[in-house]
């Protein structure tokens, strides 16, 4: 369903798809372009003036991706894995000797936990992945935008340097 071009509010989009907290769950409004967290500005049923809304039951339906509020999903662990592959084997920033000792930290029990043991050690190699990573990241969100029908009246700043 294509909508109306909104403004998008790219830097809390950024951080809606980077969050690793699974209890956090981000929404885009389609109306106003805000990204917004379910449920948020809830208030107690002790605190509601108005007895006839129901809060509770307002924000603890499902939101699907028919709503004007579309669950944002943050990146998944194993796409994060598949883009280290690639950096390790495509990223000219990172130093061969820190690559071999990425490449040894994906085959352990814990990769994710190796890799930021590894990268918090190597900081330049560090730097070079999340630059990696954040242009994956905002492929993905662009692709993400698409897939909704979501028109941004402006372009990403990342897109206009």
């Amino acid at each position: 369903m294509k909508h109306k071009p909104i403004k998008v509010d790219w830097g809390e989009l950024e951080i809606a798809f980077n969050n690793q907290n699974e209890e956090l769950v981000y929404c885009l409004d389609l109306v106003t372009g805000y990204v917004t967290l379910e449920g948020e500005g809830e208030d107690s049923e002790s605190d509601q003036d108005d007895a006839h809304f129901d809060a509770h039951a307002v924000f603890s339906k499902p939101l699907d991706d028919s709503t004007l509020r579309p669950r944002i999903h943050c990146l998944a662990v194993d796409t994060k894995l598949r883009w280290m592959i690639r950096f390790i084997n495509e990223a000219e920033d990172a130093d061969a000797g820190d690559r071999k000792l990425l490449k040894e930290a994906l085959e352990a029990d814990d990769a994710p936990a190796e890799l930021k043991r590894v990268l918090n050690e190597h900081t330049e190699t560090r730097d070079a992945w999340f630059l990696f990573r954040a242009e994956r990241g905002r492929d993905a969100i662009e692709r993400w935008l698409v897939k909704k029908g979501v028109t941004p009246i402006e372009p990403p700043p990342w897109r206009s340097t």
